[in-house]
This record gives C-alpha cells, sequence and structure tokens, in this order.
C-alpha cells in the first residue's frame, strides 16, 4: 500500500483533471506517478501547517496545487480554517522562461481556489501584496531566471517573509541547466540566474540547503534543483 493516492495525484496533481499534462513538472523530476520535487513543498506546507503562500512564476500551476493540497490536508486535521489559507500565484503570462497554459477560468484555478495576479513580480509587490499589507509563510522563486530577475524577486519578496518563513528558488542546478536538451518547437530557456545567485547569498543572514539529484546518464528523470532558504533569527 502506498503512503500517496495515486489516483488522486493522476488526476488532479500530476495531470489536469485527467484531461492534459501538467507543463513542466518534468523540471521537478515529477511523472505521472511521482512527485519528485513536489514532495519538498507538500512537506513543508504540511509540516510548519503554512497558511499563506505566495509563488512567483508556474507555467503549469503543478506548485501552487501541491502546496493548496497540503493546506487542505491539514485544515481537515483541525488546523486552521478554510479561510485561514491562501496560496498567491504572480506570473507575468508574457512567455518569457516559458508558457503558461492557465486562465482566471481554467479548471486548475477553480478547482484549487488559487489568487492569481497576472503582472510581473515587481508590480504586484507594490500594487498588489504591499498596498494589502500582505505576508507570508512561504515564497517560491520561479519567474523571471536572470541573476537580476532572482535578485529583485529576492530581495523584494524576503520582506513579506514572517518569522520562521521560508523561501525557495527553483532551477539551481546548474550541471541540469547546462545539459538540458530541448527541441526547435519547445519553449524552455536556459536559467543561469538561479545558480549564480545562491553563491552570493550571505550565508550569515540565510541558512541554505540545496536539494539538486541529477546525475549524468541518470536512467529515471532528475530535477533541476531547489533551494530551501531561511533567515538565522
Amino acid at each position: 500500500m502506498l503512503l500517496i493516492n495515486q489516483s488522486v495525484l493522476k488526476r488532479f496533481i500530476t495531470s489536469n483533471d485527467g484531461k492534459s499534462d501538467v507543463k513542466y513538472k518534468w523540471t521537478h523530476g515529477a511523472t505521472e506517478d511521482y512527485l519528485g520535487l513536489g514532495m519538498i513543498f507538500y512537506a513543508l506546507t504540511y509540516f510548519y501547517k503554512f497558511k499563506s503562500c505566495i509563488v512567483l512564476g508556474s507555467g503549469g500551476g503543478f506548485v501552487p496545487r501541491i502546496i493548496r493540497q497540503a493546506q487542505w490536508d491539514i485544515k481537515d486535521l483541525g488546523f486552521g480554517k478554510e479561510e485561514d489559507y491562501h496560496v498567491y500565484l504572480v506570473d507575468a503570462k508574457n512567455g518569457i522562461n516559458g508558457i503558461t497554459d492557465w486562465g482566471e477560468d481554467d479548471w486548475f484555478i477553480k478547482r484549487f481556489y488559487i489568487d492569481t495576479i497576472v503582472d510581473t513580480t515587481e508590480k504586484a509587490y507594490y500594487d498588489y501584496f504591499v498596498r494589502r499589507n500582505i505576508k507570508a509563510d512561504m515564497i517560491h522563486i520561479d519567474a523571471g531566471h536572470s541573476l537580476e530577475d532572482v535578485e529583485r524577486d529576492f530581495e523584494l519578496y524576503s520582506k513579506l517573509l514572517n518569522k520562521n518563513g521560508i523561501m525557495t528558488i527553483h532551477d539551481v542546478d546548474s550541471d541540469w541547466n547546462e545539459t538540458i536538451q530541448t527541441t526547435e518547437t519547445e519553449t524552455y530557456d536556459k536559467c543561469e540566474g538561479p545558480s549564480e545567485f545562491i553563491k552570493k547569498l550571505d550565508k550569515k543572514k540565510w541558512r541554505l540547503i540545496t536539494l539538486m539529484d541529477y546525475t549524468p546518464k541518470a536512467e529515471h528523470p532528475t530535477s533541476s534543483g531547489l533551494a530551501v532558504i531561511q533567515k538565522n533569527e
């Protein structure tokens, strides 16, 4: 017997109601029946009982739907009420670093009750989050992938982080990114910024764990890596 309900996983998490594949889940090392890095987002949300989470960039909605599922699971165990939990998704939907396949009326948005802000991360920070004084327990950075983009997103959104909160950054494995093959019709930009950023991160101010499972000639899917960052307080 598996701990993870495979029917729920295959219908709602790694596919869109069983009708279409979730874009870019493969960059998390995930398959139809395997969560890959998705398990990390579930575990962090579940363990810390995170109520307010911000996701910056998500072409297929893989990460925000996992966070939301974890919130529902802990809510059903008696930790808080439905209205206590929020997942915010910011994506400019401009085609940079990937194509989004969801809209405001999309099944994914309606099924998981995701609050979406279709704008740049910088404008969303000032015009949405700051104006409403929204704070977050976990913030996932996966929008613009240049060093400048990652630095700006981290500098801005870390100001919204609650005490003992977590920042995560996708695509930090430079070896994975340097070796990935794409077709002429596939939209996937190389991502140097995240790996460069974590090299520059102030380790006296922030605790850093990097999760990378890529090995050359691996016979199974691997992820593009994840940084898990928490402030030294």
